[in-house]
């Protein structure tokens, strides 16, 4: 029981239940869920080759349904292969209705809008780890184990919309155009944020 204010908060707790990992993407095993729990990723045109999702822009992959909303912690590897000149979308939570979302800018991982920081160099495979509290709000995220930024998510931001992601393609409410190529190595995603 945390007090603060107003009177006591109940904090749920984590157990081994909510923090198991849900969806497991291995693109040396291609594009079916390993945990036998979900969907296959929907190529948007990038081919499995050598352990690798490669895709050019536009052409990443969706999640028709993550298994999480609003309380998750999803990693991916991944790698970018060229010096962005503009935004270049990585995740997106709104089914590409939005402008919102996980990109990189100026070099650097930004949550459009509300946070950034950390810089993934092109050619090399970084991790990336998000994770969102459902009874904080709180997102915080984490490239090759560092934080990089947090916030409090308001408007639910880095909530999947119908439990769907889009990684590597913009939304289809702007240009089309902030996006660039890549490979992804792995998606992961657990039913909690991650104990630290």
């Amino acid at each position: 029981m945390i007090t603060r204010g107003l009177g006591a908060r109940r904090v749920p707790t984590v157990t081994r239940e909510n923090r198991r990992l849900v969806r497991d993407y291995q693109m040396e095993r291609g594009i079916r869920d390993r945990t036998g729990l979900g969907p296959d990723l929907e190529p948007l045109g990038g081919e499995v080759r050598n352990g690798l999702y490669l895709f050019g822009p536009g052409e990443g992959v969706e999640l028709p349904h993550a298994g999480v909303t609003d309380h998750y912690a999803l990693q991916i590897i991944f790698r970018k292969l060229d010096e962005e000149s503009g935004y270049r979308k990585i995740v997106d939570f709104k089914d590409r209705k939005q402008d919102g979302g996980v990109y990189l800018y100026g070099g650097q991982i930004t949550f459009y809008s509300l946070a950034n920081g950390g810089t993934p160099l092109p050619g090399q495979e970084h991790r990336l780890r998000l994770e969102r509290n459902r009874y904080t709000r709180i997102v915080r995220a984490y490239l090759d184990w560092r934080p990089i930024f947090a916030f409090i998510d308001l408007d639910d931001d880095a909530v999947f919309e119908n439990g769907k992601g889009v990684l590597f393609a913009d939304d289809k409410a702007t240009s089309h155009k902030e996006q660039g190529p890549g490979a992804l190595r792995s998606l992961l995603v657990w039913g909690s944020p991650l104990a630290r």
